[in-house]
């Protein structure tokens, strides 16, 4: 297994880093476990933009970690932690998101029930 299986093995969530870093351009590509990647359209895209595996980003225990194929730039280090970073931030917010329930159209149903106590 390599440091990129690793670490997507060992991440609570990764990401598969692609890009042209002589161009500056990357595509973070999420690595959810059990689903075979990269999924069709991901390929469509990578294909298109003619991007190449970079690395690995994830997060490990509550910690962000990553390893690349190659060295990057300082520049390039900094606008894929801040893209990662809104990447955590929208999948946290979607797993933290309380579905919506009926409990306040339960608890007015049972108001208005009649009261069978005597």
């Amino acid at each position: 297994m390599d440091k990129f299986e690793q670490l997507s093995e060992a991440a609570s969530y990764a990401v598969a880093v692609f890009g042209d870093p002589a161009r500056g351009d990357f595509a973070l590509f999420d690595l959810t476990k059990g689903t075979p990647f990269p999924a069709e359209n991901n390929q469509r895209e990578i294909a298109e933009r003619s991007l190449m595996f970079c690395g690995v980003m994830g997060i490990v225990q509550g910690i962000p970690c990553s390893t690349f194929s190659e060295p990057l730039s300082g520049y390039a280090i900094r606008a894929l932690s801040h893209a990662f970073n809104e990447r955590i931030e929208g999948a946290s917010k979607a797993a933290l998101a309380t579905p919506a329930d009926d409990s306040i159209g339960w608890c007015e149903r049972l108001y208005w029930l009649p009261d069978t106590r005597d």
